[in-house]
């Protein structure tokens, strides 16, 4: 009898244990919408471009996220996601023609949870690395001869990647919840030829929460 009691307390706690993970995990699919970024200051001045591209077209625009939160406390998730994106990077004198390619963003950030009028709200700050597989060779022309071609010249690689920092307010509504924030995009990012010290990105953001574990 007693070994049927305690193989009965070791069954509950062990279905308790397992209803408490299954809630802690939750696998995320989602669509992103950024606004056209705006710039913190009134500064108007242009320096110029080593590369000819579209700095707002790029910025902008739709992605898709793919993203898992971790349940710390009651009210409290960490998230990780990794969003990609299909746009132009720039235009490439060499082949006379406008270079596409995927923008991969991977975002790091934390939500709190809590409720207004028995309505379920939550706020939420992290970081990002966007704009990865951006890299393009930048050349230098030091000397060219009389037909224009490059006789001196140096090379480097650059890309358009930054980092920067996510803010923003969510509702829930049962699978799905609705974000609507902004990123702000620190001044040691790799648009600085526009003059401005920061950059301010806002975004719609549509999740829906696929399964838990």
């Amino acid at each position: 009898m007693k070994k049927i009691i305690v193989f009965c307390n070791l069954f509950f706690l062990s279905t308790i244990n397992s209803q408490a993970i299954k809630e802690k995990f939750n696998i995320n699919a989602g669509i992103e919408y950024r606004i056209t970024p705006f710039d913190f200051d009134s500064s108007s001045k242009r320096y110029p471009q080593s590369i000819e591209y579209n700095r707002d077209k790029q910025l902008a625009g739709a992605s898709f996220l793919l993203g898992i939160d971790y349940l710390v406390a009651r009210n409290l998730k960490i998230g990780l996601s990794q969003s990609i994106r299909f746009d132009d990077k720039y235009y490439s004198d060499n082949e006379n023609k406008m270079i596409e390619g995927s923008f991969f963003d991977t975002h790091l950030d934390v939500k709190y949870f809590f409720k207004i009028l028995n309505k379920d709200f939550f706020v939420l700050a992290g970081y990002s690395f966007m704009n990865q597989n951006t890299k393009y060779k930048e050349t230098t022309v030091f000397q060219s001869d009389e037909n224009g071609d490059p006789i001196s010249s140096a090379s480097i690689m650059n890309s358009f990647s930054f980092d920067a920092y996510k803010f923003g307010v969510g509702y829930n509504y049962k699978k799905f919840n609705f974000v609507l924030g902004s990123y702000y995009i620190m001044k040691e990012h790799n648009f600085s030829n526009f003059g401005t010290s920061a950059i301010g990105m806002p975004y719609l953001q549509l999740n829906y929460n696929v399964f838990k574990f």
